[in-house]
C-alpha cells in the first residue's frame, strides 16, 4: 500500500457506510506498542493481536468476530 498504512484502511473503511459495518481484524508484521493499538481501537478496529501473533490467533479473532456479529477491541489478548 504504497503512501498508506493500516490506519487509511481502517479509517476508510469506517467512513464507507457499506463498509464501516464490516469488523476489521488488523495483524501487522511490525512491533505494536500501546499506543498504536488503541490508535486502531479507537479508529474502529474490531481486534488488535500484538506481535508476534500466534497462528491460532487470528482464526480465533475471526471467529470471534463471527460469533459477535461485531467487534469492539476489547477482548482481553487483544
Amino acid at each position: 500500500m504504497p503512501g498508506e498504512d493500516g490506519f487509511d484502511l481502517v479509517r476508510d473503511m469506517k467512513a464507507n457506510p457499506h463498509l464501516a459495518p464490516v469488523p476489521v481484524i488488523v495483524v501487522t508484521s511490525s512491533a505494536w506498542g500501546e499506543r498504536h493499538r488503541l490508535a486502531a481501537r479507537d479508529l474502529g478496529a474490531a481486534r488488535l493481536p500484538m506481535c508476534p501473533v500466534e497462528p491460532q490467533h487470528p482464526v480465533d479473532a475471526i471467529a470471534s468476530c463471527i460469533r459477535k456479529g461485531e467487534g469492539n477491541g476489547d477482548d482481553p489478548g487483544c
